[in-house]
């Protein structure tokens, strides 16, 4: 299953790093959070996410879902980094081309 990083096209604003099986269910959802017809993609090569010291283990602690007072964790992206490929798509290093959604 593919990996996608998306866009507004306008601003080059980073939407997010989706994963679907075509570019029908990418647009399903990067339409939970913005309006599709504004954004564009590109494939991303092989690569990921990484945490290249000590994170929090997974699952992570959500709390007490019965307790409405229960902290609730946030995503550990402290420490996160990414693969060198994803890095250089992101940061516009590498000669790739966007497709509008």
């Amino acid at each position: 299953m593919p990996a996608y990083l998306v866009r507004i096209i306008e601003t080059r604003d980073l939407v997010g790093i989706f994963v679907a099986d075509d570019e029908d269910d990418l647009e399903l959802v990067v339409d939970e959070c913005t309006d599709v017809s504004d954004c564009e993609y590109v494939e991303l090569p092989a690569g990921g996410v990484m945490w290249e010291s000590p994170a929090k283990p997974v699952p992570l602690d959500r709390g007490d879902p019965e307790d409405d007072t229960s902290p609730i964790e946030e995503l550990p992206w402290t420490g996160a980094s990414l693969t060198e490929a994803w890095w250089f798509v992101i940061y516009g290093r590498a000669d790739v081309e966007w497709t509008a959604i």
